[in-house]
């Protein structure tokens, strides 16, 4: 009989993958299942421009689907097949992948004393619910682990911190589908305030 897709779990799914997951009817006698995946249509993207559609082949009665695109909605549906044949194919679902990695930059973020607006950007914040910031002493002791802020709105925030100790931050960016891989580490130092210049203004011949 026709396997019956469940729904997207919540928080199931990476920037690049989603968790696909069916139930079928007690006594079916079942070699493998198929399951398909095709990209559904972008608002800003051409409509006739050609989807492509893939399939694996599993035995278990779930599917990781893999090497898929950040923040985007995917058709799925699958079928069940055994040495007669295959079943008809299930409803399709919509599943989503998490945001891309939010892109963290030192030069970006303000240091004073003992505090630091710390700064990053993301490819799409428009489809970030929020963000997840993390940190961690450069030199901290064995077993201290990471310290975090979840549910940011916005692409910045303030963070009390101590005097010269230099700190390592990562961010995230989750939906409601999931939450992307954490971002390259930034190196932020409370040792001094840092200059640079801001090359948009700056004349070409000047050296600091």
């Amino acid at each position: 009989q026709t396997p019956k897709l469940l729904p997207q779990e919540p928080n199931s799914a990476t920037s690049t993958s989603i968790a696909v997951y069916w139930t079928v009817s007690e006594g079916d006698v079942i070699d493998c299942f198929q399951v398909y995946c095709m990209e559904e249509p972008q608002l800003n993207k051409d409509q006739s421009a050609l989807v492509e559609e893939y399939r694996v082949t599993v035995k278990e009665s779930y599917c990781i689907l893999e090497d898929l695109e950040p923040d985007r909605y995917y058709g799925v549906w699958v079928m069940a097949v055994n040495y007669t044949g295959c079943s008809l194919p299930s409803h399709k679902s919509t599943f989503r992948t998490a945001p891309s990695t939010p892109l963290l930059k030192a030069e970006d973020c303000t240091v004073c004393w003992d505090t630091a607006v710390i700064r990053w950007s993301t490819a799409n914040s428009e489809a970030t619910k929020s963000f997840t910031l993390e940190y961690c002493r450069q030199y901290s002791p064995e077993g201290e682990g990471l310290r975090s802020f979840a549910g940011i709105k916005k692409p910045e925030l303030q963070v009390n911190l101590q005097p010269n100790v230099n700190y390592f931050f990562y961010v995230r960016a989750a939906n409601s589908s999931g939450t992307s891989e954490q971002s390259e580490a930034a190196l932020i130092s409370m040792k001094g305030t840092r200059f640079h210049v801001m090359t948009d203004t700056a004349h070409p011949a000047l050296q600091v």
